[in-house]
């Protein structure tokens, strides 16, 4: 694993080494789907903001399907509960992409239900959960900020994507809080587009997090894993546990019992945080639940909620307070003052905004971009999801405004004194 690791962080430092300016920020693009593995397919796609679900509608063509025996398979990058990653080559092209594989059905344990009955989950629901991630991801079409789907095998149980160089969570702990902010910044938008874009095409993805955001050797970050995805309303009702309890926004914590797509915004507030401290900002432990029989109780972790007041701050809103089922559990703690803008101002230093060339940023600068930076992530990570920016309205912060700086982008391996970095460093 140490070897692996040590490719791994190679490539990202090539990949930044070989990056312009990191200051522009890539909108969300009207491109077409890149070519696919089929040499004969001939599909159609655009992802026009304006018209971009019709036209998919008429131009999109079934996905095209291989035989597992078209790829020569590698090593596994990554496991899910029901699923295994792996990178691989289509013999015919060359070409690099990963499979998502189904675990065999005797490689599973589906336990038993309440008094030995049968298992509330079966194979079946599995195959089933996989080919709608498919049809999913299959009907937004092409956006530059979503991993691409480039066919499937065996009836949906192998899915074929394009493959990436990283993940941003492995990015973000080799980095060990050097991440330069130039690069927090190219990928914010590009997280921040990417939400904008599958929540115009009516998707709601509930698992936004730092390892389910791609890295590209273009230096393009897009998200990935619409395992836990669906259609979205303008109001949804909670019916079970949702969103990994690290990325699990507080009206799900406090006991809500409806939710908006909102909780895709706050995935990116703590991602943008994680970019900024090194590490996941709100690092609940697991066990910290309440065993409440309510449906809305299931999302209530007390551990996860303190460590968010801990930096947000304790809500002060009464009206928002009274719409909250778990209020019983957590009424009575002390008040917690927010902590989130003196952790952001620390954190942005004129080392991490230097570009590698140039001199320094000075300190009207810096604290500048420290403001910009905190009201973006506190936008994000608003504990009222009425009140929490939406991907629309951050792509319009001042964040993402073109720089009068135009010299060119730091590397991920050495620090502004010429000092080598290892880009393994964890």
């Amino acid at each position: 694993m140490v070897g692996q690791d040590q490719t791994v962080a190679a490539d990202v430092a090539t990949m930044i080494n070989r990056a312009e300016s990191a200051d522009a920020v890539a909108a969300p693009a009207a491109k077409e789907r890149p070519a696919s593995l089929d040499p004969h397919d001939q599909r159609g796609h655009a992802a026009s903001r304006t018209h971009r679900t019709s036209v998919t509608s008429l131009l999109r063509q079934p996905l095209p399907t291989f035989q597992r025996s078209d790829f020569q398979v590698g090593g596994m990058v990554g496991q899910g509960s029901f699923a295994t990653v792996h990178k691989a080559k289509q013999i015919a092209t060359g070409r690099s992409v990963v499979l998502k594989v189904v675990r065999p059905e005797s490689e599973l344990d589906f336990g038993t239900g309440p008094n030995g009955s049968t298992p509330a989950v079966c194979y079946r629901d599995v195959l089933r959960a996989m080919k709608k991630e498919v049809n999913l991801m299959d009907s937004l079409g092409h956006n530059s900020h979503v991993v691409q789907v480039l066919g499937t095998a065996e009836d949906c149980r192998v899915l074929v994507m394009e493959r990436a160089v990283s993940d941003l969570y492995t990015i973000i702990k080799q980095q060990d809080k050097r991440l330069p902010l130039g690069h927090a910044k190219l990928w914010a938008g590009h997280m921040i587009a990417a939400i904008d874009f599958i929540h115009s095409m009516g998707v709601v993805h509930q698992d936004i997090k730092s390892s389910n955001v791609l890295i590209f050797s273009d230096r393009s970050a897009k998200i990935c894993d619409f395992g836990l995805a669906r259609r979205s309303k303008p109001v949804m009702t909670v019916d079970r546990e949702l969103v990994t309890l690290w990325y699990r926004p507080p009206e799900l914590l406090m006991g809500e019992s409806t939710y908006t797509v909102k909780v895709d915004e706050w995935g990116v507030g703590c991602i943008l945080l994680e970019m900024m401290i090194g590490l996941s900002p709100f690092k609940g432990k697991p066990d910290c639940i309440c065993q409440c029989p309510h449906i809305t109780h299931r999302n209530y972790n007390s551990d996860q909620l303190m460590k968010i007041f801990a930096v947000v701050g304790t809500p002060k809103d009464k009206t928002l307070l009274a719409r909250q089922s778990c209020m019983v559990h957590f009424s009575k703690w002390p008040i917690f003052p927010a902590k989130l803008e003196g952790t952001v101002k620390r954190m942005c230093t004129s080392e991490r905004l230097w570009r590698g060339k140039g001199d320094m940023p000075g300190e009207q600068e810096v604290e500048e971009k420290a403001g910009y930076w905190h009201h973006i992530i506190a936008g994000l990570l608003n504990l009222d999801c009425r009140e929490r920016l939406s991907a629309e309205q951050a792509l319009k912060s001042k964040l993402f405004a073109p720089s009068k700086r135009t010299s060119a982008s730091p590397s991920l391996s050495r620090s502004p004194d010429g000092k080598s970095q290892s880009a393994a460093a964890a």
